[in-house]
């Protein structure tokens, strides 16, 4: 018989494990594809994450952006997710770049076959899968999951049900699915996680509190901050389930913590991705603040994988909506910040995003140059569309810009045309 749930407390977090759900991911993964698909707040990723490091799994893991819908970004992140497997395999799949043919797909699995020990069971996730709509990209997973590498699973955590051809995989039994109703609390478990808090509610605010989340994991975890505050506090944890969200992040988490790192969590808001490096340069080193972060692993957490922070997509959209205070000055050093630390480190087109956010555009155009050869049209496009947005007194200011942007118009539109630096 499979246990339902599992107590389990650390030094800095509480949580609840539930071994039936591990066990059915872990059976999952026997497919080639095993989709997590459920709205923000079911810990999709916790859950993930839980099982890879209980068992004998290698993970290759994937924080998807929307940048990944250009072929060079998303290249980057998947290059950047096999070297921390195999720095050497690493330079060898940067030298291939992005399969665009089929051929060069050929030579893609080869590479990825021969990079992977027979005798170890590999699991590629790719989260935030939900941000990927280009057509190519889709693609690529199709015929990566059609592929059937013999010791890869491909895991998709996802908002959404993914735009994968779910009709020919099926018919192939190739797939698994997780979805909401298996990631959701049932009451059992929302009771055992209240006692977990050192909480006894009572039989009424069990069930209103099950009524208004009905089993959504991040809720209840709202529910139980105010919970622990005394059970007198019952009626009042229940009624701002009514009230918005962000609401009851301000007033049980954020006011609690302090001004300084209010400050750096808006700052943080302000970027896409999050690796530890780059926090702790936001931060200016301040490894207080950093301890006092790992504090709220609920809503941030440390991805030993990717060696980076994950900020929860709730919580992240109420400091979104906090970012009015901080003012100009200090939003462009974030931006001029993350994109030295992009440029430094590879991500040339998070770079040119964060520099055109700081009106660098010195640094935009040190780094166009680098593109003076052929590039991909989408690149092209993407350039271009910088360069549309560039104010004309940089045009006045270094008149060779419009021979770049000549450049990439034609570029973009399929012809090749070689620009030196002046």
């Amino acid at each position: 018989m499979i246990q339902l749930f599992e107590k389990t407390q650390t030094e800095n977090r509480i949580y609840l494990k539930r071994p039936h759900l591990h066990h059915r991911l872990k059976q999952s993964l026997q497919k080639p594809l095993t989709t997590v698909v459920a709205g923000p707040g079911y810990g999709k990723t916790q859950t993930v994450y839980e099982v890879l490091q209980e068992n004998e799994y290698t993970p290759i893991w994937m924080q998807i952006s929307q940048f990944d819908n250009l072929n060079i970004r998303f290249w980057e992140s998947f290059v950047y997710a096999i070297s921390l497997l195999d720095e050497k395999s690493a330079s060898d799949f940067k030298r291939e770049g992005f399969p665009e043919t089929m051929q060069e797909y050929g030579r893609f699995l080869v590479l990825l076959t021969n990079t992977m020990k027979a005798d170890e069971k590999y699991i590629l996730v790719c989260d935030d899968f939900h941000l990927i709509c280009k057509e190519n990209i889709l693609d690529f997973f199709e015929k990566l999951i059609e592929a059937h590498i013999p010791n890869l699973s491909i895991i998709i955590i996802s908002r959404k049900e993914p735009d994968l051809n779910f009709i020919r995989l099926y018919s192939k039994d190739m797939i698994s699915a997780i979805d909401e109703d298996n990631l959701r609390f049932t009451k059992e478990e929302m009771i055992c996680y209240f006692e977990l808090l050192n909480m006894v509610p009572s039989t009424k605010a069990i069930s209103d509190t099950y009524h208004y989340t009905d089993g959504w994991i991040f809720a209840i975890h709202l529910v139980g901050l105010s919970l622990s505050k005394g059970i007198r506090n019952e009626d009042y944890a229940i009624s701002t389930m009514e009230q918005n969200i962000f609401e009851l992040i301000e007033s049980e988490l954020f006011s609690a913590i302090s001004k300084d790192l209010q400050i750096l969590l808006i700052k943080l808001s302000l970027i896409d991705t999050l690796p530890l490096e780059l926090l702790l340069i936001l931060s200016s080193h301040n490894m207080d603040i950093v301890s006092e972060i790992n504090e709220f692993s609920s809503f941030i957490r440390y991805d030993d994988f990717l060696k980076t922070y994950r900020i929860h997509h709730l919580f992240l959209g109420f400091l979104i909506d906090k970012q009015f205070v901080l003012n100009t000055e200090e939003k462009i050093e974030v931006y001029h910040k993350a994109a030295d630390w992009y440029v430094k480190n590879g991500y040339t087109m998070d770079a040119l995003t964060y520099y055109e956010k700081a009106g660098e555009y010195d640094n935009i155009m040190e780094i166009i140059f680098t593109f003076y050869a052929a590039c991909p049209k989408e690149t092209a496009q993407f350039i271009l569309d910088i360069l549309d947005r560039m104010p004309k007194s940089i045009y006045e200011e270094k008149p060779f810009t419009h021979v770049l942007h000549a450049k990439f118009v034609l570029t973009a539109l399929g012809l090749r045309i070689l620009v030196r630096k002046p």
